[in-house]
């Protein structure tokens, strides 16, 4: 193994580290706006933007 090698198997892995899956996330917006939370509220709980909350509730709806 040269120090290449080495050097390329610890780098951490690139991109966004995703917690959670669309679809938990939308299962938990629609939770939460049925019991009354603004769009802003469910966006805090989840680490969202307020429109990707709202893209989520609205593809739902179709």
């Amino acid at each position: 193994m040269s120090i290449n090698d080495m050097l390329e198997a610890k780098r951490p892995p690139s991109g966004r580290d995703r917690k959670t899956n669309a679809a938990e996330n939308l299962a938990t917006a629609q939770r939460m706006r049925s019991d009354g939370a603004s769009l802003a509220e469910i966006a805090r709980a989840l680490g969202l933007a307020k429109s990707t909350v709202h893209a989520y509730l609205k593809q739902d709806a179709l």
